[in-house]
């Protein structure tokens, strides 16, 4: 059977998610710490957590039977690459039992592991009692409830896809050996824009009402567009400033009612400017590894070496090749920006600046005009979130300096540290945070769309 459209009195349901500081007015801020003197935020008090009944005393539980121990990777933790897309055990991992008071505008966070459930024997089923004279204070406002007619709560359909995508393409990639030998790095980051339709050049407009994951299809058809207006980029500053101040450990105000303090936002702000050097063909077959070299061939590009700048202070930052594995769109059809997630690999490069430069002009092309980056990153946990103006020409290249073109970028990135680690736990049957750590990846998208028409872009 179909499943029912969502209506948008739902939609509205979803808007109340956000928080009271998420709602409040906005002040003009340049820096996090340029206005000192902010209000501090109320906090939300949660009830406080009720006790369900206890339960009718149940037969001893049989001995579990002995631990399965896999000598290879287990069938819900195999590369979906290997296995038929409506596989049963596609996902890596199951719905959450659902135990307790309902939390409000909030989820359990613990997912047991499919060893768990499978080598914990069933308890006999305990007769039913009638509900206890003070079942309201017990349960809720509705009485006896459960969650599902299985007492379990489905794993949310899109932090489900964008888990099953990072385990396939990082934790399961099949060259993570050679990657990890040889010194390269994944490169975890989504970036917010608009999905367009290359047919129309226009974003894509499809009859949905909510988010999505939308497929290529291998048609070619779908198109990203990262950049901005400068308004928007304004607004993202000033809102993201004003984290950085609540979640600073000075701030005891806004930490009062807290069951514990806050993880500080870091803030940086950098001005780069990148270069880009072409290389033959023969010097991309002999000097990149294959783990980096098929996914540039495969894409028809040719290998480019990205040497960054400090442009203040001049000295070198970097000098990397860049090859893109895979790309994951998400569709907010209701809201103004889209998102793309991609997974890529950084290779450093060793050789020298001039010798990039004599590579690049024996390919009779001319050179490629420098980017110059004002970045301003905000890290949390292990997610940063960076927004960048790129200002294409400039002092990086003066042949292009009268150039002004300018973008306006805003990008959420995941140490790929804790994406791997917690996999792997996860296939071994470890208890593991995989599911969090992509659902606060997942949230931290949410959370930025959303703003972006709170702000009122169109």
């Amino acid at each position: 059977m179909r499943d029912r459209a969502v209506t948008p009195g739902k939609r509205k349901l979803d808007d109340r998610e956000l928080r009271p500081e998420e709602r409040e007015k906005r002040e003009m801020r340049p820096a996090p710490f340029a206005n000192q003197g902010s209000r501090p935020q109320m906090q939300m008090q949660q009830p406080p957590t009720q006790q369900a009944p206890p339960a009718p005393a149940a037969p001893p539980k049989p001995t579990p039977k002995k631990r399965t121990v896999y000598r290879t990777v287990p069938p819900w933790a195999q590369s979906m690459r290997e296995r038929p897309l409506s596989h049963p055990n596609r996902v890596l991992y199951q719905p959450v039992p659902h135990t307790g008071y309902p939390q409000i505008n909030g989820k359990h966070s613990r997912h047991a592991s499919p060893e768990e459930k499978r080598t914990t024997a069933p308890a006999p089923r305990a007769p039913s009692a009638p509900p206890p004279p003070d079942s309201a204070h017990q349960w809720g406002p509705l009485g006896p409830w459960e969650a599902s007619i299985t007492n379990w709560i489905p794993q949310e359909q899109l932090s489900k896809a964008v888990a099953d995508f990072l385990f396939q393409h990082v934790v399961m990639n099949e060259d993570i050996n050679e990657i990890q030998a040889r010194g390269v790095k994944f490169e975890i980051e989504a970036k917010l824009g608009m999905l367009i339709d290359k047919n129309t050049n226009q974003r894509v407009e499809l009859p949905v009402m909510t988010e999505c994951v939308l497929s290529d299809g291998g048609r070619n058809w779908l198109g990203f567009r990262s950049s901005m207006t400068e308004q928007q980029h304004k607004a993202f500053n000033q809102f993201l400033n004003r984290l950085v101040q609540e979640t600073h450990p000075g701030n005891k105000a806004a930490h009062a009612n807290l069951p514990r303090p806050r993880l500080p936002i870091d803030y940086l702000h950098r001005h780069e400017v990148d270069r880009f050097f072409e290389l033959p063909a023969a010097i991309r077959d002999r000097a990149l590894p294959v783990c980096v070299g098929k996914h540039i061939a495969a894409k028809g590009h040719g290998v480019k070496v990205r040497v960054t700048h400090d442009q203040k202070t001049d000295k070198m930052l970097g000098k990397i090749v860049k090859a893109r594995i895979a790309d994951l769109s998400l569709h907010f059809p209701d809201l103004p920006l889209d998102c793309r997630i991609s997974v890529n690999l950084e290779m450093d490069w060793d050789g020298p600046v001039d010798e990039l430069e004599r590579m690049a002009s024996s390919t009779g092309r001319p050179p490629q005009p420098a980017r110059t980056k004002d970045r301003l990153s905000y890290k949390h946990g292990c997610y940063q979130i960076d927004l960048t103006q790129v200002t294409q020409g400039g002092p990086g290249h003066p042949q292009h300096a009268h150039r002004t073109e300018k973008e306006h970028e805003l990008e959420i990135e995941i140490d790929p540290t804790p994406v791997i680690a917690q996999g792997r736990r996860a296939m071994e049957g470890q208890p593991h945070q995989y599911v969090e750590v992509v659902d606060g990846l997942v949230n931290n998208i949410r959370i930025l769309a959303r703003k972006a028409k709170e702000f009122g872009m169109s």
